[in-house]
């Protein structure tokens, strides 16, 4: 029979997106602090009161938007991360007989739902980007497009949706729809090239798995030692670039 939703074993929905919580603490709030503090700054550190509740808001779309993507890949992925222990023990789709189609397609029409209230009420620019990010965050792991296997793209799509967006997010966040300012641009593409560094160095960990495979990432169409370079020369414009 079908595997219960929420129940509380190791390799039930509830577990895989408790365990994924941490990923947005990490990883995405990080940008959404760092978008807050800019336009706090530009404000002249003035605190109003209803930057508490988009606070709390931008803390829920980052903790939230890991397990919903992540959700996504692991289906996707599952068939190769069989054949590796450490993904195959973080993948509940690796360990489960039958998927019920139905509720894990619920999960995430609620998170995703959820993710896009929660993006309206910071503001109304932020309500149609997360849409945005959602769509771009579902296909890059699902067919038919599967940005993660297209050359230098997966590495964008994933600066996008990570560093760009919680960026955004986190400016946003003090005044809601607030005119957004042009001079921005060089700390938003800094954010994505940052978040790109992220992705590619997390790719050039997995080459051999991947490539042993016949997954397809920037990493294996390019190779092991030009990926190296390509990781080196980003890194350069991270320390030296800062805007």
């Amino acid at each position: 029979g079908y595997t219960m939703f929420f129940k509380s074993d190791k390799y039930s929905f509830y577990h895989i997106i408790n365990f994924r919580f941490h990923l947005g603490l990490l990883v995405a709030f990080p940008y959404f602090l760092f978008g807050f503090g800019v336009h706090w700054a530009m404000g002249g550190f003035i605190f109003i009161f209803t930057s508490f509740e988009k606070l709390f808001l931008g803390f829920l779309i980052s903790i939230l938007i890991g397990p919903y993507m992540i959700l996504i890949n692991d289906y996707f992925d599952a068939n190769f991360d069989a054949f590796e222990p450490n993904k195959k023990k973080h993948n509940i789709f690796c360990n489960l007989e039958e998927i019920n189609l139905v509720k894990f397609n619920l999960v995430l029409i609620l998170l995703a739902s959820f993710i896009i209230v929660c993006g309206f009420l910071i503001g109304e620019y932020i309500g149609f980007l997360t849409i945005i990010i959602l769509i771009l965050g579902a296909f890059y792991s699902s067919p038919p497009i599967r940005f993660k296997n297209l050359l230098f793209i997966d590495m964008f799509i994933h600066g996008i949706c990570l560093g760009g967006y919680f960026f955004i997010l986190g400016y946003f966040a003090i005044l809601g729809n607030n005119k957004f300012l042009y001079s921005l641009f060089p700390l938003i593409i800094y954010c994505i090239i940052d978040s790109c560094w992220i992705h590619f160095r997390s790719a050039i960990h997995d080459f051999k798995i991947d490539k042993n495979f016949s997954q397809r990432s920037t990493a294996t169409i390019l190779g092991i030692n030009h990926s190296f370079k390509l990781l080196e020369l980003i890194s350069i414009f991270l320390i030296f670039f800062f805007p």
